[in-house]
């Protein structure tokens, strides 16, 4: 099933389900050692992935963010903070319900641009 097939079945299965706020946006702000994975499985791109985050809600787990690996891993997790990474240190590319990223606070861990006079949920 080609990718443009998949993206229709997305908006189906919220349409269908009513998911109000389906858009997952990308972020370079976690850790490995503050991602905390819901449930690993097998998928072909982000867009699959980002269904099985939507449709575990469906099951009553909570999923508000998703990794993807090129080798088809998809990983779920309910996650209640981002992480300002430090320069040097590893970060992981995730993707995060939009809803949740704007209400989610930044745990500062030494960055640069953390925790500026300008910048808001920030704790440390």
């Amino acid at each position: 099933m080609g990718s443009w097939n998949i993206f229709i079945i997305l908006v189906l299965v919220c349409r269908s389900y009513g998911f109000r706020q389906s858009v997952f946006k990308r972020t370079l702000n976690m850790t490995p050692s503050f991602w905390d994975v819901t449930k690993t499985s097998v998928a072909k791109s982000n867009v699959h992935c980002a269904t099985h985050c939507l449709m575990q809600g469906r099951s009553g787990t909570t999923c508000n963010a998703f990794k993807f690996t090129k080798d088809g891993r998809c990983e779920t997790a309910s996650i209640d903070q981002v992480v300002d990474v430090p320069k040097g240190n590893i970060s992981l590319e995730i993707f995060v319900s939009e809803s949740d990223l704007s209400l989610l606070p930044l745990l500062c861990l030494g960055g640069d641009s953390c925790c500026q006079v300008d910048t808001n949920h920030c704790m440390t």
